[in-house]
């Protein structure tokens, strides 16, 4: 009875150990409307995160900024943003180790960031003019790259902070004379015959760079979770390629679109294949490149003061 007692109890911590080994990383995931993230939530409708150990929670935010604000307080576990956001995170931080690093990049913006005016203004016509904008987020770097164009400078401007919510009824109303937005928001203003798209991301080809980023407690805590969060993107490009349509009602159902408004947007971005995430990780990697560019924007904008050391936030 003794030997079968011990036989059971080793039986019993086996089955605990396997179980322990097969458990899945928990993970909160902060999404914003961005076409570009919503490989991630074809993942999450279509249970891809389970196949490669993830358990996901995927909370819903109206703005970068307010995704942006949910990881500084620690809130969410992994980040959809530019990495513009993940610079400032760690500009704003009073902790000498980055919140969050950046994972994967999933698209760059060849287009579908936007400024949009009332009335077919444009450029030097925009002096003295509101201009809506996310704050502390996209829209800072949008509207000093804009300004650098047009040989302006934030002074000649008036910039309103405005989720964006609110930027399609401000901007039909005339509260405010042009806006920074992105789709779906930029496709329903683009519908209004005296709205006007006046500069893009693709004015400035490669600067408007979108990315996952993990937290530095969810890494220490899971090590292999890029390694997972990259399979699940590769799972959801392949379902997405295999499953064009269903995949496409999906996620334009997700951005409160027609599927043709989210293939339209679509054309406004390049998608980052599995094949190409190499290019950009490294410490010779583009990603170092595009964020010690844009950290240099940012500064010179006066939106970060404080530099930050551009590979501390790459894995």
């Amino acid at each position: 009875m003794r030997f079968l007692s011990v036989i059971m109890a080793l039986v019993i911590t086996l089955l605990g150990t396997s179980c322990t080994c097969q458990q899945k990383t928990k993970v909160r995931i902060g999404i914003n409307p961005w076409p570009g993230y919503e490989l991630l939530w074809l993942a999450h409708e279509k249970g891809l995160y389970k196949a490669h150990g993830i358990e996901e929670e995927m909370i819903e935010y109206a703005s970068l900024v307010d995704a942006q604000t949910a990881m500084s307080r620690g809130h969410l576990d992994i980040l959809c943003s530019t990495v513009i956001e993940v610079l400032l995170l760690a500009a704003t931080s009073r902790s000498e180790t980055p919140p969050a690093k950046v994972i994967l990049v999933p698209d760059f913006s060849n287009g579908a960031d936007v400024i949009i005016s009332r009335n077919g203004m444009k450029g030097m016509d925009l002096r003295g003019k509101k201009i809506a904008l996310e704050q502390g987020s996209l829209g800072e770097f949008m509207l000093k790259r804009f300004l650098d164009k047009n040989n302006m400078t934030k002074a000649d401007i008036t910039p309103v902070g405005m989720d964006q919510s609110k930027v399609e009824p401000s901007m039909i109303s005339g509260a405010v004379d042009a806006a920074i937005t992105y789709p779906p928001i930029s496709i329903n203003l683009a519908k209004h015959p005296d709205m006007k798209i006046i500069f893009t991301s693709a004015d400035i080809p490669g600067e408007v760079i979108d990315s996952i980023s993990a937290s530095q407690k969810i890494l220490a805590a899971d090590p292999a979770l890029p390694k997972k969060i990259r399979a699940v993107w590769v799972s959801a490009l392949q379902y997405y390629k295999d499953h064009p349509e269903e995949s496409i009602a999906i996620m334009a159902r997700h951005e409160r679109t027609t599927p043709e408004e989210f293939k339209e947007a679509l054309t406004g971005m390049t998608l980052v294949s599995a094949d190409d995430q190499n290019q950009y990780f490294g410490a010779d990697g583009k990603l170092v490149t595009i964020l010690e560019s844009v950290q240099t924007s940012l500064i010179n904008g006066g939106t970060i003061t404080k530099p930050v050391e551009v590979k501390s936030l790459i894995p």
